[in-house]
């Protein structure tokens, strides 16, 4: 399907228009999304020009997914870390800067292509959300002052899933992990919230947002208000 935002084709990301990074920097007030790690690694220093650095790999979740080439969030934390060691980021700035923590599917998709039956699924939806919490600690440590974090869209809404059924309806048994892992998060988030009540906390709760987008009762003003809470 062609797309009729920018870029308008391909371009390597996940879609052929805008991403959720590209809604988010646009509702902070910059012009573009941040750079990626890779190309900031061609500087010598950060700059405003950047808008910040993305770290995230296409297809990486909590865990390993779909090969060796994919790096996990905590690979990418390391990253992270490694420019404040170096200098190329300043502690000043990471403690006035925000960090985006998406969290998406890939980790239980990349479990249901190893388990097809799902056995063992109510296991792992804990462990990947005890994991998540570990890189709130992770980004606490490194002095990081403001935190959003994303609850996961309806899992059994996705085109992979729905794709069985012809996309005429969800799988409400998919979506059931979805709801157990967005009340592990949130429960996270608030003992972490606790734990250090000078980090700012931001949910940014996806399930809600395309729930109730398909209603149709918001327009998109209203939308990003419903779905943002500290």
């Amino acid at each position: 399907m062609e797309a009729n935002t920018w870029p308008g084709e391909g371009s390597g990301r996940y879609s052929d228009g805008k991403i959720f990074t590209d809604f988010f920097a646009e509702y902070l007030g910059f012009p573009a999304a941040p750079m990626t790690a890779r190309m900031a690694k061609g500087k010598k220093q950060y700059d405003d020009s950047m808008h910040g650095i993305n770290f995230a790999y296409g297809g990486s979740g909590m865990f390993s997914t779909f090969g060796p080439f994919i790096d996990p969030v905590h690979l990418q934390i390391k990253q992270f870390s490694q420019m404040i060691e170096s200098g190329f980021l300043s502690k000043d700035l990471i403690a006035e800067s925000m960090v985006l923590f998406v969290v998406c599917g890939n980790k239980y998709t990349a479990y249901g292509d190893k388990h097809p039956n799902d056995e063992g699924i109510l296991d792992f939806v804990p462990s990947v959300a005890s994991e998540i919490d570990g890189s709130l600690k992770a980004f606490q440590a490194l002095g990081v002052k403001k935190i959003s974090i994303t609850k996961m869209l309806p899992y059994g809404c996705y085109p992979k899933i729905t794709s069985k059924v012809n996309y005429i309806s969800c799988n409400a048994s998919e979506n059931a992990r979805t709801i157990l892992h967005n009340k592990l998060i949130t429960d996270y988030v608030t003992a972490f919230k606790e734990l250090h009540p000078d980090i700012e906390m931001m949910m940014l709760d996806f399930q809600q947002a395309f729930e109730l987008s398909f209603q149709g009762h918001y327009d998109t003003d209203d939308l990003l208000l419903k779905v943002m809470y500290i």
